[in-house]
């Protein structure tokens, strides 16, 4: 947070993780988020997810009526069918 390139894109004197700066009806919202994972685990990750719906939700300002709360995450139930499925594929193709 301290390198010539962020202080580019958040120019405050001390920017932090997890704050955000601008506005979002202007277009200049910017946060940064650290997860606690790798890379590769941000789609498989609820607090990553979490964040990014939040995000979308201040951006988007939809009416209440057509959102869901972050905390209602159901993405892992079919994450789940996928592993049966696959599991079920590989038991049909063995003798």
């Amino acid at each position: 947070m301290e390198t010539e390139e962020t202080r580019k894109v958040f120019p405050v004197e001390n920017p932090r993780i997890g704050v955000t700066y601008g506005n979002f009806a202007q277009g200049t919202a910017r946060r940064v988020f650290v997860p606690g994972i790798t890379h590769v685990q941000e789609s498989h990750d609820c607090a990553s997810i979490a964040e990014t719906v939040e995000w979308m939700r201040n951006a988007l300002q939809p009416e209440a009526q057509y959102w869901v709360d972050k905390s209602n995450q159901t993405w892992w139930i079919k994450e789940m069918a996928t592993l049966v499925a696959m599991l079920a594929c590989f038991a049909a193709c063995s003798p």
